[in-house]
């Protein structure tokens, strides 16, 4: 892909969708549209990152892996945010290992444009620093569930912080996949699959799992997804669960931010 391709569907980024349009000229002619494949890794822990990625479509998975060679899930990003927040911060290398979980398209931009960007975009800055304390608080939470919590518990809040993202009720992935996310063993997410299955918050094929009863999936989840959730809106303006499709033209002004 070519810089400045379909700008227009970059929109679907809710990120970039915040930007005035005079910040969004700014940066559009530096991103370049690309297509994440399931399992694709994109950035290494330590690792620093030559690409900042707005996903539109795609899902992300950050991952802790340990010296042993197990992984848990610290976090995910898709359409509501960026990976590679730690350029725009000045940390330079990513702190996680980045794999993309559903297969999709995001938009991309070099780290020194993007920073460069952000020093002529002072909307987008704001935007981005909301995003920073919203991803910091996901990633708390996350360790906090995946120490309290039942694998049925993490398992329900995995699959709804998924959907949110994805903006779809099938969702592509593995129950080795999940497993490695959860830092749990593949035969528990069998179990806690077959148990929604049974009654009927989910249905379950090879390599997908498409959800049937959301409001069933929400009790069945732990406090943690509202806590999370909760914030995400608080601070981005907007519901995760209810993305946007056609977000239409980048606003002109910051009026639509709100400020605590």
């Amino acid at each position: 892909m070519t810089p400045h391709s379909n700008c227009d569907s970059a929109l679907q980024n809710h990120l970039l969708a915040t930007m005035p349009i005079c910040e969004f000229d700014h940066i559009s002619p530096f991103l370049e549209q690309v297509s994440l494949t399931a399992g694709q890794v994109l950035n290494d822990s330590g690792d620093k990152s030559e690409y900042v990625y707005f996903p539109t479509t795609a899902l992300i998975t950050l991952l802790h892996l340990t010296r042993s060679g197990t992984t848990v899930g610290v976090g995910m990003i898709g359409s509501e945010g960026i990976l590679g927040i730690e350029a725009f911060s000045g940390a330079g290398s990513s702190p996680s290992l980045a794999i993309v979980q559903n297969a999709g398209t995001a938009y991309r931009m070099r780290t020194g444009a993007f920073r460069a960007g952000c020093d002529v975009a002072p909307v987008f800055r704001i935007s981005l620093l909301r995003y920073m304390q919203g991803l910091f608080n996901q990633v708390s939470q996350t360790a906090t569930c995946n120490r309290f919590h039942s694998v049925s518990q993490r398992y329900a809040r995995w699959l709804l912080e998924s959907l949110d993202r994805l903006g779809c009720k099938r969702l592509v992935m593995t129950h080795e996949q999940m497993a490695g996310s959860l830092g749990t063993r593949r035969a528990s997410i069998t179990t806690a699959a077959h148990n929604f299955a049974i009654l009927g918050l989910i249905k379950v094929r090879r390599g997908s799992v498409t959800i049937l009863d959301r409001p069933g999936l929400e009790f069945a989840a732990c406090e943690c997804y509202e806590l999370v959730s909760f914030e995400y809106n608080r601070l981005l303006g907007r519901k995760l669960s209810e993305r946007t499709e056609d977000p239409g033209p980048a606003r002109d002004s910051a009026e639509h931010l709100s400020y605590p």
